[in-house]
């Protein structure tokens, strides 16, 4: 008898590999070494020039092959969506509204973000897709933090910050969705979306120092020096600086070629896998921890087909419909590609 779970990977495995690597890394240092915040805005606006370094280049030398018109209103889309993603970020982080927090534990809402997208491509959801998606909504209620927020929170800020989470989660699924379709179908260079990503955050970052400084007549900067100057930040050496800013510059970059030469559902496996080891090495371990995690990651790998499940006939769309699916995927590539061009030709 076959064992009943089998794995899936291809050669762009990599980009994951990097990503949970870059990801944890870059959590683990900055739960550290808490100075280390103080390098971020220039660890943004050195992965932004890298995104646009990358993004100019590939133009130069793609254009003379495809000339393929570029649709200026998809890349005003992209900049647009990001400033007001971060409008929540931002105000949580002037504390705009008090007590406002985002709740980590309505993460998985962000799986229910991209079905929608899924719903107006109708793309097709498959038995262990839609299995997955039961289990990953379902266990957002098993999760140990969201009962530790509500005995800590009042009920009336408990509830705003539920319904402030799940907006937020929920509308990341939905831009991850949507940056896939437009990076296949609308030709939208993924180093342009990771350019703005890092930008946008920037931004963000210096309007609240802005905020901080100039209206809340705060100095936030002596602040935290005081606070965390302590023996922690003297055991940082070059090589942990070299570790945390490389993770950071490659972080925006690696999320979005994950979704490129994946899915969202493997960005999000990515992050739930990042953040689960964070949070078991860096928090208090229990049993009941490490349950609620391997449940978490089983199945969010089990959503993106990196683990099939041979039984129940859950596998009928899997493993050999994979490669037929991508397969297929390509050729409609190609011809949206050569529709494209058969349309700019005759304009």
């Amino acid at each position: 008898m076959n064992f009943p779970i089998s794995f899936y990977f291809d050669k762009n495995v990599i980009y994951i590999i990097i990503r949970i690597i870059s990801m944890n890394l870059f959590y683990y240092y900055n739960y550290d070494f808490i100075i280390l915040k103080d390098l971020i805005d220039l660890i943004l606006l050195i992965s932004f020039i890298i995104s646009i370094i990358c993004f100019l280049y590939k133009k130069k030398y793609s254009e003379a092959d495809d000339q393929i018109k570029i649709n200026i209103k998809e890349y005003l889309y992209v900049i647009l969506i990001y400033i007001l993603f971060n409008i929540i970020p931002f105000l949580v982080t002037i504390r705009f509204y008090h007590q406002i927090r985002i709740y980590f534990c309505y993460s998985n809402m962000i799986f229910i973000g991209i079905l929608l997208i899924y719903y107006f491509q109708k793309n097709q959801l498959y038995k262990h897709q839609i299995l997955s998606f039961n289990f990953l909504f379902l266990i957002i209620f098993f999760d140990l933090y969201l009962y530790i927020n509500y005995y800590k929170e009042s009920l009336f800020y408990f509830i705003s910050n539920t319904i402030v989470s799940s907006l937020f989660y929920y509308s990341k699924g939905i831009i991850r969705g949507y940056f896939k379709y437009i990076m296949n179908d609308k030709f939208i260079d993924p180093y342009f979306i990771s350019a703005i990503d890092s930008g946008i955050n920037l931004i963000k970052n210096l309007l609240s120092h802005g905020y901080y400084y100039f209206i809340a007549n705060q100095n936030k900067k002596n602040k935290f020096f005081q606070k965390y100057s302590n023996d922690k930040i003297y055991e940082m050496n070059y090589l942990v600086l070299l570790i945390y800013s490389l993770t950071g510059v490659l972080n925006p970059i690696f999320d979005i070629l994950v979704c490129y030469y994946y899915s969202p559902f493997h960005q999000c496996v990515c992050d739930i896998i990042s953040n689960s080891l964070f949070l078991l090495t860096k928090y208090e371990f229990s049993i009941t921890n490490l349950i609620f995690v391997i449940i978490n990651i089983f199945f969010s790998c089990v959503s993106s087909e990196i683990i099939i499940l041979q039984f129940c006939n859950l596998d009928k769309d899997t493993k050999k419909k994979i490669s037929e699916r991508g397969e297929k995927n390509r050729i409609v590539h190609l011809m949206k590609n050569f529709d494209e061009i058969s349309n700019s030709i005759t304009n």
